[in-house]
């Protein structure tokens, strides 16, 4: 059984709320933060810019690989294309045909997933990461 001060002791630790970290915040909505009253002083907001740039580099690094990865994949379809293409006679023709819809289709696909990549890379990460910055300068001191 808790004697009176420990229990005061353990009211009191209930009673402490964490502030949420920067991180944390910029995550929430421009309307959150400007309800919420947590105020960061400039000092962190500097330390968060810096870690973020950091974050948004490697992040670009890693949609370039994607974006690297996808165009082999297409340039490889588009050989096959070519190598069908030049290939067989008239017997094989129906099994062609079949195969060459699903290679159409295939790089379709791919180039659509190339673009949605690129266009994730030179548009939505740097919108998104400026964002985040916009965020912590709304909730910093001063």
């Amino acid at each position: 059984m808790l004697n009176r001060p420990q229990w005061l002791g353990l009211i009191c630790a209930l009673a402490v709320v964490q502030q949420p970290g920067l991180r944390e915040l910029t995550e929430k909505s421009y309307l959150d933060l400007l309800e919420n009253e947590v105020r960061v002083d400039a000092a962190a907001v500097t330390q968060f810019r810096k870690a973020l740039e950091g974050e948004k580099h490697s992040e670009e690094k890693r949609l370039q690989v994607d974006e690297q990865e996808i165009k082999k994949r297409l340039d490889d379809a588009h050989a096959k294309l070519r190598a069908m293409n030049r290939s067989g006679g008239p017997a094989e023709e129906d099994t062609k045909t079949t195969d060459r819809q699903k290679l159409h289709c295939e790089i379709l696909r791919l180039e659509r997933d190339l673009s949605l990549k690129r266009t994730e890379r030179e548009r939505g990460l740097p919108i998104a990461y400026e964002n985040r910055i916009a965020k912590a300068e709304l909730v910093q001191e001063g």
